[in-house]
């Protein structure tokens, strides 16, 4: 039923209705419109900073991290390999909030989810247990 609702919204798209074509249509919607909810892409941007103390990230400041970062975890290990994983992407202060950093381009940076939590614990210690 739920394939047949979509076929039938995406007949203009897609006159054929071939389920292949109808399901790399959905995929194509689904994976644009979680970009501009991770990575706020295609989002008008207002503002490039944003108040010290807050933690929500501006649109501006996200797109801005995110291409720099090329979208990926940042995180270098010990033998100096990138990770390089784009699982569970999260914005990472470098100086977190907790201790004065603000919400700047410069301060943050993309890690994977297993990495921003390694970060927060070395930095912050184990009994912190929050991003930052």
């Amino acid at each position: 039923a739920l394939f047949e609702e979509l076929k039938a919204l995406l007949a203009h798209v897609v006159p054929t209705g071939d389920m292949a074509s109808v399901l790399k249509r959905a995929l194509q919607v689904a994976v644009e419109q979680e970009k501009k909810r991770k990575f706020a892409s295609g989002v008008k941007c207002r503002s490039q900073r944003s108040e010290a103390t807050t933690r929500a990230i501006p649109d501006a400041i996200k797109q801005q991290v995110f291409a720099r970062d090329g979208a990926a975890c940042t995180f270098v290990g010990a033998e100096g390999k990138r990770c390089g994983s784009t699982w569970r992407l999260e914005l990472d202060h470098v100086l977190p909030a907790a201790l004065g950093g603000e919400t700047t381009v410069e301060n943050l940076r993309v890690l994977c989810r297993a990495h921003n939590q390694f970060e927060s614990e070395r930095v912050l210690g184990a009994s912190h247990g929050a991003a930052t």
